[in-house]
């Protein structure tokens, strides 16, 4: 699932490359025998109405969601979930087979380039919304405190931290009522560098560790990202594999199965 890097990095490509561009056309790309449910609180057709023959005002993020406010007053919405990302092209014609064959949105614009939401799962949402009214987009509009953001602070950070003290720490960091856009994947990273057990409680932290934690969780996001962006995404994260070697102390990675997924950590330095 993309996480905060993931989606950062789409954010700033769309900055540079849709802004100010006026939407021509929109369509759902059906196949067939296959279920299209992307939309999720408007039809086709409504859908359609209120973005064709607007433009891209702005590209937000908020945690793992990435927001386009438009020059008409209204938002889109996206949520990748799995598999969901956007993919801008000059041309339809660039895209790939794959990339065509798992668009599951398509927006042209007056210039001839198309941005297509593609997802592969089919398990992305996208909405459409007044302004930003998260209202009706579940834990949206309940979202937790921006980690790469000036609210992050250390006073805001202790308070997060009181109001979670009988969760595991595991819980505690993909909580994105607590802190935004942190999953599974990055989790990991910051309670490596932490050395902290994914499953301790947080009632347990010393001054020290919640310290060092909040200095911790920035600075891995803003790894991630840079390395998203210098073209060797994955590197930074290569340890996660039962058997692997932690890059902290040299023992031996464990992995951990948590409802369809794993979580991974090392015995030998986390405490």
């Amino acid at each position: 699932m993309p996480e905060l890097p993931e989606v950062e990095v789409v954010r700033r490509s769309l900055k540079a490359s849709v802004l100010g561009k006026k939407i021509v056309s929109f369509e759902v790309v059906r196949r067939p025998g296959k279920k299209t449910r992307v939309l999720q609180n408007i039809s086709e057709e409504e859908f359609r109405s209120g973005v064709v023959g607007a433009s891209f005002k702005d590209i937000i993020r908020k945690g793992k969601f990435l927001i386009a406010p438009l020059t008409n007053g209204k938002s889109i919405v996206f949520h990748f979930m799995l598999t969901g990302w956007l993919n801008y092209f000059r041309s339809e014609s660039e895209a790939d087979e794959k990339t065509r064959r798992d668009s599951r949105l398509k927006f042209s614009f007056e210039d001839g380039s198309v941005l297509l939401f593609v997802d592969s799962r089919n398990m992305g949402r996208v909405f459409l919304v007044e302004r930003e009214d998260f209202s009706q987009i579940g834990v949206l509009a309940r979202i937790g405190v921006e980690p790469l953001s000036p609210d992050f602070t250390f006073e805001r950070f202790r308070k997060v931290i009181s109001e979670s003290a009988g969760k595991t720490l595991k819980d505690f960091l993909t909580d994105q009522e607590k802190i935004a856009g942190i999953g599974n994947i990055y989790s990991d990273e910051i309670l490596r560098r932490a050395r902290l057990r994914p499953d301790r409680r947080v009632a347990t932290l010393t001054d020290a560790e919640i310290e060092k934690l909040y200095e911790i969780i920035p600075t891995v996001l803003k790894d991630g990202v840079a390395e998203i962006e210098s073209g060797i995404p994955g590197h930074m994260l290569a340890w996660r594999k039962k058997g692997r070697t932690c890059p902290e102390c040299g023992g031996e990675v464990a992995a951990v199965k948590r409802g369809t997924t794993h979580y991974y950590w090392c015995p030998s330095c986390q405490r």
